[in-house]
């Protein structure tokens, strides 16, 4: 991005096993021909991704912020195993705390759409399709 042309005996520092019989080559591949039009392009790419990157430090600092009342909730649902803190704060966002809707947790997981379905009758099963679910 910045001009700079890469050397031999700098890139053989770096690499390691059998990279280091292709040195030659890969400076070559790396230097190649980028012209002052492409590495404008490679500099406004890289902004981009640096600025993305801040706005999700940003983002998630929010989200961290936002879900300090629930932190409670958030760390039992933790200890399911296969669900995350994210997952947790996901599944707090989508449900809430309040599960008087629901009589039974049967009800819950049909009304999120992860209740395993038996439709089989007279020795037949039949196909019965779930519902998406939540994405977590």
């Amino acid at each position: 991005m910045n001009g700079e042309v890469l050397e031999v005996h700098e890139v053989r520092k770096l690499v390691h096993t059998r990279l280091k019989m292709k040195v030659p080559s890969l400076v070559e591949a790396l230097n190649g021909r980028l012209r002052l039009h492409h590495r404008k392009m490679i500099r406004r790419h890289w902004d981009h991704l640096q600025y993305l990157e801040s706005e999700m430090q940003t983002l998630e600092a929010e989200i961290e912020e936002l879900v300090q009342p629930y932190m409670k909730e958030i760390e039992l649902l933790d200890t399911i195993p296969g669900v995350s803190t994210d997952a947790a704060a996901s599944i707090v966002a989508e449900l809430g705390t309040d599960m008087s809707p629901f009589p039974s947790e049967a009800h819950l997981a049909s009304w999120v759409g992860v209740c395993p379905a038996n439709h089989e009758s007279a020795g037949k099963k039949k196909v019965k399709r779930t519902n998406a679910g939540i994405e977590v």
